[in-house]
């Protein structure tokens, strides 16, 4: 799904990463770790298209592609509810007077179930706690319905069970073809759940295949 030819991620032409080489198949689920500074989400923003690479080259077998941010970069004053948020996710697949198709509405109350959000389609961001926020990214990008899923630190600030609700959707995401990216920083975390791992630091790329010690999210308790 993702090639990587000597890539070399940063910021006006100065890379920050070493040349990234390798692959990344469909439907795998990736664990991109290292030190601050080391390019993680430049990676991210390079592959979804927002940074021009430095040097080397990336193939994406899909333009289909959603990014998930940190949550600071997130305006939480917007006047926008949870229901607002989750629809985002359709928008490209809108009608020209702005309707959405019927499948889209059956994927947004699909999502705020599997999300536990269904009771909340009208609480503003502004009220949202860090776990119900991520949870409500969480429910857009499922409607958005993308074959590339690159996540930037989606656990910050959210508890234990929040966090296994989450990784249980991404672990769903992954078994139906996904490939998905998660910036992480856990390595409790990291083996626990992912069977690949990029680690960049400075100066180094290394991909590691842990193994994963819980056979399966849905036995997680």
């Amino acid at each position: 799904m993702i090639q990587f030819t000597q890539l070399y991620a940063g910021y006006a032409g100065r890379s920050i990463t070493s040349a990234i080489n390798g692959s990344l198949p469909q439907g795998s689920l990736t664990a991109l770790t290292g030190d601050n500074g080391c390019g993680k989400s430049t990676l991210l923003k390079t592959l979804a298209g927002l940074l021009p690479a430095c040097g080397g080259r990336y193939h994406c077998d899909s333009d289909n592609i959603a990014l998930l941010p940190q949550q600071q970069g997130l305006d939480r004053t917007f006047p926008l509810s949870v229901k607002d948020i989750v629809c985002m996710g359709g928008w490209s697949q809108r009608s020209w007077y702005g309707r959405l198709p019927h499948a889209v509405n059956r994927r947004i109350d699909e999502a705020l179930a599997l999300t536990g959000l269904s009771d909340r389609v009208n609480t503003p961001l502004s009220q949202l706690s860090g776990g119900q926020l991520q949870r409500t990214l969480f429910a857009r990008m499922w409607v958005q319905d993308s074959d590339i899923w690159l996540l930037d630190e989606p656990f910050t600030g959210v508890d234990e069970t929040t966090m296994v609700q989450l990784m249980e959707l991404v672990a769903q995401a992954s078994e139906r073809g996904k490939t998905i990216v998660v910036v992480l920083h856990d390595e409790q975390l990291v083996r626990r759940y992912f069977t690949r791992q990029l680690v960049l630091t400075p100066g180094s790329v290394q991909w590691v295949y842990p193994t994963v010690s819980t056979p399966s999210l849905s036995r997680v308790s």
